[in-house]
């Protein structure tokens, strides 16, 4: 483990704190704890869990964490398979406006870095000379910025977030093509690229209910389609439309539609023989 403490704070505007590099033995743990600075770890290689309140990130080589001042973090690394990172921390007045820059803060505070990247190369670089012996600080924090700087170049700052009507057609497209596989609705916020609670406030704000409830909704009107249409049997009509258990297939269709599904095939298809002319 090498970490370097810097004893300087001669710049008001961004100011190097700590970097440091290690390679962490199975299962090795930070926090909860709460930083009064910006820190950033970049992963050489191996995985591992960074938490932030109710967000969980499993991470791996090439990705990186931003840890906010003020914020409680927990990060552990894998039991099979522990991380090995570098890390630069720092401050000033500046710091969260170069942030900004290369997308990162509260809305996005983990990124992928790559390990073959010009700014893992200068994060590398940052350690690699406080290492060296009375490391010069105007230099130290030359390199800080370089790191950064690297960043916010085009590869890094992330595109535009699509807005809320735009996030809701790309999940009414992933529900339409898999409604019949056992999808969730984490499997359709991580589709869209969104997190679920906000997939939730999209539903909400676009369809008046829940994620959930129009998965459901969607899957039941899909089965009505089949009854009406095919010569499918109760279970392979349950099976077609993602659920993966025919009775509670049947309960919900009777939640859904106020009757069952076989008091709903009789239904329809007694009302389309009356209208076929003799």
């Amino acid at each position: 483990m090498f970490l370097y403490y810097a004893s300087n704070f001669f710049s008001e505007e961004l100011s190097l704190y700590q970097c440091g590099e290690e390679a962490c033995s199975p299962k090795h743990s930070f926090g909860p704890a709460i930083r009064n600075f910006f820190l950033i770890h970049c992963i050489l290689h191996g995985k591992g869990t960074y938490c932030r309140g109710n967000f969980s990130y499993s991470l791996g080589s090439g990705d990186a964490f931003l840890i906010l001042p003020g914020e409680s973090t927990f990060y552990q690394a894998d039991s099979q398979d522990p991380w090995h990172y570098i890390w630069a921390g720092f401050q000033g007045s500046k710091a969260e406006e170069i942030l900004a820059a290369a997308g990162l803060g509260k809305e996005r505070v983990v990124f992928h870095c790559g390990t073959d990247s010009d700014a893992f190369l200068a994060l590398k670089n940052l350690c690699s000379y406080a290492a060296k012996d009375s490391p010069n600080d105007f230099a130290l924090l030359g390199h800080l910025y370089w790191f950064l700087s690297q960043l916010t170049k085009p590869d890094f700052v992330p595109p535009q977030p699509l807005k809320s009507g735009e996030y809701y057609e790309k999940a009414i497209q992933f529900i339409s093509t898999n409604y019949a596989d056992p999808i969730s609705v984490p499997m359709i916020a991580k589709a869209v690229g969104i997190h679920r609670s906000y997939l939730f406030r999209v539903f909400k704000e676009n369809a008046g209910i829940s994620p959930q409830k129009f998965l459901t909704q969607y899957r039941i009107q899909k089965a009505k389609e089949l009854l009406d249409t095919t010569s499918l049997n109760i279970t392979e009509v349950a099976f077609s439309t993602g659920f993966q258990d025919p009775g509670y297939f049947s309960k919900v269709f009777r939640t859904v539609s106020g009757t069952s599904p076989r008091e709903y095939e009789t239904r329809e298809k007694a009302i389309l023989y009356s209208t076929v002319e003799p």
